[in-house]
């Protein structure tokens, strides 16, 4: 046995065992029966044992191993089809293709096919459910993407980094610094990766990445595509070209009305432009597109997060309109960080912070001090509140030089 077939061996199994949950003790003996001890299994990341023991543990599993993917060419073909249903967004058809695909897969042994089938599973999930892998799944099937055939790979690339994004900015920022995904040459993958850049001020690495993109969506009547490119050159347009903005949102808004336009890229939308409009002022635009977003996941029960509720208090607050206050907010739902978190306790405790000095002094000790490199958004709210407290301009240069 190869070293290489050894590594792929390991790398297979590791990723089932993270993906069923279990530890290495539980992974390796069930029931009194034993695969191998957990020093062998642990020894085998290295080849550090024989070849009967990765034998042995694939066994044990009930599971074995081919150097190829053993998928006939039937199954070969609705891969395929499922590649290029997912370019062009078509959920109702992506979930059909699936049922069609994990049924043909269902019965195989194969370690890489059993994996696959789970990840399919989870895959159904996102385009029915708008579901999204957690950490520890984005990670494991990452770690396996590069074994299995370019369309699958695809597929696996596509619904991590989409995942990703929703875990943490932190993952999705050290998935793209340690992975190839930067360079996929799959549509949804580069939208997101031309964000990605743009995000990070890679402005001449995201406008290549664009290049040929929107005329590949026009030629091929994909709206979706069309959609996720004006969706990624926004975020480039805030910052180099602001007057091109509301002409952007204005071509996805009239996407977002085509016939059979998935759910899930309309609420996208909403959240997305509701952003932009802060990022312009017009905060009775973002108010509205926020609350659409609100209303739009909620039908759908989608987990919402705790920056939801701040962004319209803060809409309602720059338009002086009256708002209210969920204290179930702060304990049940997630924020992105203690910075957003600690800016929806200062519109809760605006009766008690009724001299400006007190709301400075909250900003500074509490929302100020917790900012992280990727809160850009709140500290643009954040600004534009000590804009508005604040009336001499020395004070908050001041103030703004420590955000």
């Amino acid at each position: 046995m190869s070293q290489q077939v050894k590594e792929e061996i390991y790398l297979l199994l590791e990723t089932y065992r993270k993906i069923s949950g279990k530890s290495v003790k539980e992974f390796t003996a069930n029931n009194g029966k034993i695969g191998c001890s957990v020093t062998s299994y642990r020894r085998m990341g290295h080849q550090g044992v024989s070849d009967y023991q990765y034998l042995d543990l694939l066994d044990f599993h009930q599971k074995t191993y081919c150097q190829t993917i053993p998928l006939n060419e039937q199954e070969q073909h609705t891969v395929r089809e499922l590649h290029q249903a997912v370019v062009f967004y078509r959920y109702d058809t992506c979930i059909a293709l699936i049922d069609e695909l994990t049924a043909q897969l269902k019965s195989s042994q194969d370690i890489r096919v059993y994996l696959l089938w789970l990840f399919l599973e989870e895959l159904r999930e996102y385009f029915e459910s708008i579901n999204y892998l957690d950490e520890e799944q984005i990670r494991a099937y990452l770690s396996i993407a590069h074994l299995y055939p370019a369309e699958i790979k695809d597929l696996i690339e596509f619904y991590c980094v989409y995942s990703a994004q929703k875990v943490s900015r932190l993952l999705m920022h050290e998935i793209y610094q340690n992975t190839e995904i930067g360079y996929s040459k799959f549509p949804p993958v580069v939208v997101h990766a031309m964000a990605y850049d743009f995000n990070y001020e890679e402005f001449e690495r995201g406008i290549i990445k664009s290049a040929g993109l929107k005329k590949q969506a026009m030629e091929t009547d994909n709206h979706v595509l069309l959609f996720e490119y004006y969706d990624s050159m926004i975020t480039y347009y805030i910052q180099c070209e602001p007057d091109k903005v509301k002409d952007a949102l204005i071509s996805m808004e009239e996407l977002i009305n085509k016939p059979s336009f998935p759910n899930a890229k309309k609420i996208q939308f909403y959240n997305n432009a509701a952003h932009n409009y802060v990022f312009l002022n017009c905060f009775d635009q973002a108010l509205y597109y926020f609350e659409r977003y609100l209303h739009e996941a909620s039908k759908l029960k989608l987990c919402l997060d705790g920056n939801i509720y701040t962004n319209i208090v803060f809409c309602k607050h720059m338009c002086d309109m009256p708002y209210d206050i969920d204290l179930e907010v702060l304990t049940t739902n997630k924020f992105y960080s203690l910075a957003d978190y600690y800016l929806y306790e200062y519109f809760m405790e605006q009766s008690l912070l009724e001299t400006r000095d007190k709301k400075i002094r909250f900003i500074r000790n509490k929302i100020i001090k917790h900012f992280s490199k990727d809160d850009n958004f709140t500290k643009y709210m954040v600004r534009l509140e000590l804009m508005r407290i604040i009336d001499q301009s020395k004070n908050l240069d001041l103030i703004l030089q420590t955000m």
